[in-house]
């Protein structure tokens, strides 16, 4: 049997394939823990609030959930020059035993509302998941991470 190993490149002007979002999560899940480390060991913080601030950008995570196998998460971008506006704004499930990311509920002007009612569960999913590879590449690009020390949030509902 053989093994067809997706690049970024397949997967953001590809077709949606099951096999491919899979992987596409399972990058995420990387990604997710290159910016938010310790989201494993932090299974006693289910109320877990912090703010990563670089420049006039606050990036902002919060753990609504943690169960032995799984994290429900609120990451938000606030951007001062935008008036404070949470944008993009997305609610998260992070499976750590299959290594993956799903997103619940994802709001904002960049993301993407192209997929109509008509189309596959598949393509909406995939289309989530690319904005949501894109969204964390650059979280990490501009030098936020959810360390020791990140800020925490204690007002932030």
């Amino acid at each position: 049997m053989k093994y067809h190993s997706f690049t970024l490149r397949d997967v953001f002007h590809g077709r949606p394939t099951l096999g491919g979002l899979v992987e596409l999560c399972q990058e995420n899940y990387a990604l997710l823990l290159q910016l938010v480390p310790a989201l494993q060991q932090q299974r006693e913080l289910v109320t877990h609030k912090a703010c990563s601030s670089i420049g006039g950008a606050e990036l902002r995570l919060k753990v609504l959930e943690q169960t032995p196998y799984t994290s429900l998460i609120h990451l938000t971008h606030i951007f001062s020059a935008a008036g404070n506006n949470s944008e993009p704004d997305a609610v998260m499930r992070v499976y750590h035993d299959a290594r993956q990311v799903e997103i619940q509920s994802l709001h904002g002007i960049a993301v993407p509302h192209n997929v109509s009612l008509h189309e596959d569960v598949l393509t909406r999913k995939w289309q989530q998941a690319q904005f949501l590879s894109r969204w964390l590449r650059f979280s990490l690009g501009c030098g936020h991470c959810f360390d020791e020390q990140s800020q925490p949030l204690p007002e932030w509902a």
